[in-house]
């Protein structure tokens, strides 16, 4: 069982009901080994046998080639281990095991129509596509609903986490951090290094602190960049935090941009019609769903008024609600002076949201974005506010 506490994009922040166990979504699974136990602060675990613990653990049941029987609820189906060019080719299998299920290609998903936790096969695949990845989950979501709770493996990184999140990824998994660690690699928010090119004086989780092992490290900071996102997510700010991570890699940028341009049907049913301050500095903040939501509002819905006959164009200004500003007071100071101020219709050009009618200046987003406002203005803005105004004046 789901229960949905908030949600950014088609992330979600829950809690979900497993095993008896009230679990935080997102969640990661921490890969639980002899050699190398899951940290204390782990609450779930992904194991290649069951061992004596509280915390949830999913169970990794091999390959088709090499399959172990499915013991538990909880425990993985043999995986076909096919890459993704290969992911329509007919093996002979059985239906998913219990309420667990993996989703290689299509035609996986009608078998899986009763299973609770999906699993994205070919996890560090999708970090080649991008593409295919926004299709997989896009897949998922449309056949099965959003009941159900998706899952990757081998992909978190403490710099995707977001992205991961706000793609609709409810658990991941630190099996990247194994591998990367035996890399020499070390993460954090902002990517990776090789150890050797690391300042980990000046990192203050508790691996580095006590001179520990570079998994010790990794391991925490895809914790961190988890609780951050969690936090976020409860603030109503995930896609703030994603935008702020589109620059660590470009996977991260074209999963965002897969989404907002070629998924945005998929996207928008999820986002607020009412929230808190949306900031919107970057580029991609042009394709917001809120963003692009508006403006098509205002081109196929909106009517002006029957009164207006006088259409008059003001610029923004940093103050929100706009009317609330010295210029914009003046504006409207000017105009109730005149004998009929009825037919004069204000209409403020603005970035990101094109054009906003006065009486709309309070609704949301109209009132609640923040830009730096400096009077430069990219072609893209400049085209966005050029095509709403055609539109408008028709």
């Amino acid at each position: 069982m789901f229960e949905l506490e908030a949600h950014g994009g088609l992330g979600r922040k829950g809690t979900w009901t497993r095993s008896g166990r009230a679990l935080a979504t997102p969640l990661v699974l921490f890969v639980q080994t002899p050699a190398h136990p899951a940290p204390p602060y782990a609450e779930a675990l992904l194991v290649s046998n069951r061992i004596e613990d509280p915390r949830l653990q999913i169970r990794v049941s091999g390959s088709f080639f090499e399959p172990r029987e499915a013991g538990h609820p909880d425990d993985l189906p043999p995986s076909k281990g096919t890459p993704l060019s290969m992911a329509d080719l007919e093996f002979p299998e059985e239906p998913p095991v219990g309420d667990v299920a993996i989703v290689t290609a299509e035609n996986d998903l009608s078998r899986a129509a009763n299973a609770e936790i999906m699993f994205l096969a070919n996890g560090p695949q999708f970090e080649r596509s991008p593409r295919e990845f926004v299709a997989a989950v896009r897949r998922v979501r449309e056949s099965l609903g959003p009941a159900r709770v998706l899952a990757v493996t081998g992909l978190a990184t403490p710099s995707n986490v977001p992205i991961l999140v706000y793609a609709g990824i409810d658990l991941i998994d630190s099996s990247r951090m194994v591998l990367d660690s035996a890399r020499g690699l070390f993460h954090t928010s902002d990517g990776s290094v090789f150890v050797e090119e690391a300042a980990r004086a000046a990192c203050g989780c508790p691996s580095c602190v006590a001179d520990g092992d570079l998994q010790g490290h990794n391991d925490y900071a895809l914790h961190r960049a988890l609780l951050l996102v969690r936090n976020h997510l409860a603030h109503g700010r995930l896609r703030e935090l994603v935008e702020r991570r589109l620059a660590n890699a470009p996977w991260n940028t074209a999963v965002v941009r897969h989404l907002d341009l070629r998924s945005y049907d998929l996207v928008e049913p999820y986002t607020p019609v009412a929230g808190q301050e949306m900031l919107a500095y970057a580029s991609e903040s042009l394709h917001r769903p809120e963003v692009v939501r508006f403006r098509r509002r205002i081109r196929e819905r909106y009517a002006k008024p029957p009164s207006a006959r006088v259409l008059l164009l003001l610029p923004c200004s940093a103050r929100k609600p706009y009317s609330a500003s010295r210029s914009h007071r003046r504006f409207r100071e000017a105009i109730q002076a005149c004998r009929n101020p009825s037919v004069v219709h204000e209409v403020i050009v603005t970035s990101p949201l094109g054009l906003i009618p006065r009486e709309l200046e309070r609704f949301y987003p109209a009132g609640a974005y923040d830009i730096p406002v400096t009077g430069d203005w990219s072609r893209d803005e400049a085209a966005i506010v050029a095509e709403d105004l055609a539109a408008f004046v028709e």
